[in-house]
């Protein structure tokens, strides 16, 4: 019964994440209660550190802390959280550096085209165009197996346009 009441909080903190107006307090008390039982929750971890992103930038060390605990515990290593990782540094923190070092990590554990995406627009602003067009082709080449997947890419398909035309890539 535990794991149905941990499911619907974790669950439940993620809609206070996602909704307009983020309710990120109420979400870390969902959280604190499964981080409570299981300190190694990689998924609480990770919403965790997004509800400190949302609480500003005096919360942002304790959102790194939460991102690492969950990079530590990750079960699935599939690129996903150092995907969130990369975009917290890059949109929230402005350290480039360490956003392109997560986006690369991210592609690491699995080839996929939201890294892709970041580490073509880190290197097209850096100007290097030959890294950042090397970077979409290789992004542009992972097989769309998943429906998931097939969703992303949708979502993804303005920035890949504006890339291309960006770097001159035709079509």
């Amino acid at each position: 019964m535990q794991k149905t009441i941990d499911f619907s909080n974790l669950s439940y903190a993620q809609l206070l994440l996602s909704i307009s107006e983020p309710q990120p307090d109420q979400a870390l008390e969902k959280l604190d209660d499964i981080l409570k039982r299981s300190p190694k929750h990689d998924f609480a971890h990770i919403l965790k550190a997004q509800a400190y992103r949302e609480k500003g930038p005096s919360f942002y060390i304790k959102a790194i802390f939460h991102f690492d605990q969950a990079i530590k515990f990750d079960q699935q290593q599939n690129g996903s959280f150092y995907l969130k990782y990369g975009c917290f540094y890059h949109y929230a923190v402005g350290d480039l550096a360490n956003a392109r070092a997560c986006f690369q990590k991210s592609l690491t554990q699995k080839p996929n085209l939201p890294a892709s995406i970041e580490l073509v627009e880190l290197s097209a602003e850096a100007g290097d165009v030959e890294l950042a067009t090397s970077y979409l082709q290789d992004g542009l080449s992972i097989p769309l197996i998943t429906r998931p997947e097939k969703e992303e890419r949708e979502k993804l398909s303005d920035r890949i346009i504006a890339l291309k035309t960006l770097l001159n890539i035709p079509g």
